[in-house]
């Protein structure tokens, strides 16, 4: 479908067939994201305009309860595919570019800022609580999840990240020194690599995030099978095999990194990295020879595709915002 108000010669000649080939959410995050057109740019205001009047994004905000919650569930799965978590909309409504869709203030409004003021509430977790430590357990992850949501919603821009941000990397400072504290969730960790942190604070996050992630390279390894629900929420490399299988995962974790500012500093890192080189053909287009679903990262892919020829353009996009993050030409 073709937009009359794009100018695709604005498009830069490698970017040219996703461009053209693209529908109006990876039009829209290529714009904003790898060319840094922001919302002063016609073509990036029209742009989003399409992106949060699409049937996909009007389909999946119109689940939205009056809680501010999707399907009454904060983080933990549904058996039924068709609905979502909360989690999951608001993170795949973010990656298509709808952080400014009302729907995703009002889980703001709604349902993180009160988590995150309440120690108390723990929504659905409570259910597994059996004893104190797991309740501890329980509200950790809800906390986590919040603050991986509004990190990611507001673009790592809120004024409560903040407090919890420091309080995270004491956390983490003291499970480093250690080992029968408890280890850093992965919500958490998406929501250090989001915060726009500068100066000293930057240098120490990345500090924190490198000798994690280093002790983490040492441990890697499959989840055990019937794996608790903490134990699959928390920080860990996965072996290359699942890499390679779940180019989802392989793209994620590169991304969290470069946005982190880490990669070329973890030996995992570098090879996603090479990986991801390997990946993109002679037509400049993405491809991996498998493409297995990953269920926990259905929020971040697909983003337009319905098969697996149209997963190419998604992708391509991915890697052009890595790219991009890391500061490479187009």
């Amino acid at each position: 479908m073709e937009y009359s108000i794009f100018d695709s010669s604005a498009i830069p000649t490698g970017l040219n067939h996703l461009f053209k080939g693209a529908g109006p959410i990876l039009r829209y995050r290529l714009l904003r994201d790898v060319l840094e057109h922001d919302e002063s740019w016609k073509d990036a205001a029209a742009s989003e305009e399409q992106v949060l009047k699409c049937e996909h994004v009007q389909t999946l905000a119109s689940q939205q309860e009056p809680s501010g919650a999707f399907s009454g569930h904060l983080l933990v799965p549904l058996r039924d595919p068709a609905k979502w978590t909360t989690e999951q909309a608001i993170l795949h409504l973010c990656e298509c570019g709808a952080e400014n869709h009302p729907v995703v203030k009002t889980a703001i409004e709604r349902v993180m800022l009160p988590t995150l003021a309440q120690e108390e509430v723990t929504w659905e977790v409570a259910i597994g609580a059996r004893n104190e430590e797991e309740r501890k357990e329980a509200r950790r992850l809800v906390r986590d999840c919040c603050l991986h949501l509004l990190a990611r919603s507001t673009r790592g821009k809120h004024l409560m990240l903040e407090a919890f941000i420091e309080l995270l990397v004491m956390e983490w400072e003291v499970w480093l020194h250690d080992d029968s504290q408890p280890a850093p969730t992965e919500s958490a960790y998406a929501a250090l690599c989001l915060y726009l942190a500068s100066g000293e604070t930057k240098a120490r996050i990345q500090s924190l995030l490198k000798r994690a992630l280093d002790k983490l390279e040492a441990e890697a390894g499959d989840l055990p099978l019937g794996a608790t629900l903490l134990k699959t929420r928390l920080l860990r490399v996965p072996p290359k095999p699942e890499y390679l299988a779940k180019p989802a995962r392989l793209l994620y974790d590169l991304e969290l990194g470069a946005r982190a500012g880490v990669v070329g500093e973890l030996p995992h890192l570098t090879w996603l990295y090479d990986e991801l080189e390997l990946a993109q053909d002679s037509d400049g287009i993405f491809r991996f020879p498998y493409s297995e679903f990953d269920p926990e990262l259905r929020w971040y892919l697909p983003l337009e595709a319905t098969d697996s020829i149209s997963l190419e353009s998604d992708y391509t996009l991915r890697a052009h915002v890595i790219l991009k993050l890391l500061h490479y030409d187009l």
